[in-house]
């Protein structure tokens, strides 16, 4: 008791130790500044001011593309420049090239940049939940799909067989401002040369960005130095497949704007080719969902051509196994089914959109619309509330109307319109819903098939080393009671007993392993007796069968 105190008195070196540690982690603890990110406001807001600091450094050169297209021609424009596409939007009434034949538009953005984000946000409605997924990608791989009152949202994660290396996840990249033309905004809460003069960016602006991307921990340096290591690790084991999320904004005016960070069209150019054919289901439908659908169809048949890839690897790794498993087979297995197992996680999300997609995208949109319209409701009761007088009422009344200044309810106005998919698209998204499902039950089947390979193989080497063990042990017990006589009659004796010859060490160690071998190898040989009949058992059940069909032993064996 007296040493346990004396430990904890404040004289002790022991307790000095100890609260100089506790300061010196404290210190540590509050040094480091507190996450900007956390508690933010939800959703990007292209017109105000914090969200330019926030995201005004992702600028990317954008190729866009604007097609419109009718039953009877199409029409694309080409925009190759940031600052032309968005002088294209501002215009007033928007420039359709063919305003009463072109029902519908498509709108290709290959690359992200805030300039371009913003102006599509601006121009059409877009949901500032929606931009903040655009523009805050880093790295999440969870495919979704939001319902919104003015259009639908959807993320998908597309897959594709890289042909490089490298394998960058990033996308967006930190570049100077550019001046962009001045948007036309009237709730700005900044002017446009705070906006698009680089000299106005203050120095923090960049850095609190990044920490903002860190919140999902895919821009942290310790995770990428870790993923560098481990692709450079798998080497050629590993097949090169590119995770890239795909933004789809469906509009209820035929519109539909889709997104994907690599600035080259190349990935949408199947879509294009189909618009240039007349007798293309795009083209004859004239219906915007029916776009959408075939952009997913063109996601899931990303994924098909992957799948043959991984099962071309696996049939590979199975010859290897059935011929001569090692180690660099098992090696290659390991991260096959690593793999397998990290494409599962991602590409379960995609089934569920597209199941979502035709079961429920009536009743979502319904139901967005309708909380949409309550909310005009509730606001407009409220202005109304502020600027009519209050009448004098008795306590039970306060504050309530009566019944005819109460508005309708506008439920029973809402809930037979359809939703943005039309029932033609969701005929042919049955088809890309059976494809993923077939996606995943492949998976599976792969992920099995690897995981028994390697256990065959570990089975097999095993079953080596048993049998190697086992010819040891025989060897050894043969030759134990031999190395014992031997030893015994090597010995150097004063006085023989008998004379020291071949004739009479075999004399002796005959009938010692006539009586060892049978007591050592007893259950072996009583488990070859027992084989032995059942194998006779068996000849005499076939016999009057193999008599009947005029069959040899040898033939009648080969006709099983």
């Amino acid at each position: 008791m007296e040493s346990l105190k004396r430990l904890k008195s404040p004289s002790s070196p022991f307790f000095t130790r100890s609260q100089s540690n506790h300061e010196a982690l404290s210190d540590i603890l509050s040094s480091i500044p507190e996450h900007e990110g956390i508690g933010a406001e939800p959703g990007i807001d292209p017109r105000d001011k914090r969200n330019f600091e926030q995201y005004g450094h992702i600028l990317q050169d954008c190729i866009v593309e604007v097609v419109d297209y009718s039953v009877e021609k199409v029409h694309a424009r080409k925009f190759e420049k940031n600052h032309d596409f968005v002088l294209f939007l501002r215009m007033e009434p928007p420039v359709l090239s063919l305003p009463s034949t072109a029902p519908v538009r498509w709108i290709n953005v290959a690359g992200v940049s805030w300039d371009v984000m913003a102006a599509l946000a601006i121009k059409y409605d877009l949901h500032s939940l929606a931009l903040e997924d655009v523009l805050g990608e880093q790295g999440h791989n969870q495919s979704k799909v939001d319902y919104y009152s003015h259009h639908l949202f959807i993320r998908i994660l597309a897959h594709r067989l890289s042909r490089h290396e490298s394998d960058e996840d990033a996308h967006h990249y930190e570049g100077p401002g550019e001046n962009v033309p001045q948007l036309d905004t009237k709730d700005t809460q900044s002017t446009s040369s705070d906006l698009e003069n680089p000299a106005n960016r203050s120095p923090s602006m960049i850095q609190r960005a990044w920490s903002y991307a860190g919140l999902s921990g895919s821009r942290s340096a310790r995770r990428r130095r870790q993923q560098l290591s481990n692709h450079a690790l798998k080497g050629e084991d590993k097949i090169n497949i590119r995770h890239e999320p795909f933004f789809i904004f469906l509009m209820g005016d035929e519109t539909v704007i889709t997104i994907h960070p690599q600035a080259s069209l190349t990935f949408t150019n199947p879509i294009m080719r189909r618009l240039e054919e007349r007798n293309s289901i795009l083209r004859s439908h004239e219906d915007a969902s029916i776009l959408v659908e075939s952009l997913l169809d063109l996601i899931v048949d990303r994924i098909l051509e992957m799948m043959d890839v991984y099962q071309d690897r696996i049939n590979t790794l199975e010859n290897s196994v059935l011929l001569d498993p090692d180690m660099e087979v098992v090696r290659s297995l390991h991260i096959l089914s690593g793999e397998l197992i990290l494409h599962k996680r991602t590409l379960e999300p995609i089934k569920t959109v597209l199941f979502g997609l035709r079961r429920y995208d009536a009743e979502r949109t319904r139901a967005a619309k309708l909380a949409f319209a309550k909310s005009r409701a509730a606001k407009g009761r409220r202005r109304e509330m502020v600027a009519r007088p209050m009448p004098l009422q008795s306590d039970s009344s306060f504050g309530m109307g009566s019944d005819d200044d109460r508005q309708p309810h506008t439920e029973m106005d809402l809930t037979q319109g359809e939703g943005y998919m039309s029932y033609t698209s969701k005929i042919y998204l049955a088809d890309v819903y059976d494809h993923m499902t077939f996606v995943l039950a492949s998976l599976d089947m792969f992920s099995g098939i690897s995981e028994n390979l390697i256990n065959y193989a570990f089975n097999t080497a095993s079953y080596e080393m048993n049998s190697t063990m086992q010819r040891l042990t025989a060897a050894t017990i043969v030759f134990l009671p031999l190395s014992f006589i031997t030893s015994y009659f090597g010995q150097n004796f004063t006085s023989s007993w008998t004379s020291r010859s071949d004739i009479f060490f075999c004399m002796i160690a005959v009938p010692i392993m006539a009586v060892y071998l049978p007591l050592v190898f007893f259950s072996e040989i009583k488990h070859l007796l027992r084989h032995w009949e059942r194998k006779m058992k068996i000849r005499q059940v076939t016999r009057p069968v193999r008599q009947t069909l005029g069959l040899t032993r040898s033939n009648f064996r080969k006709l099983h």
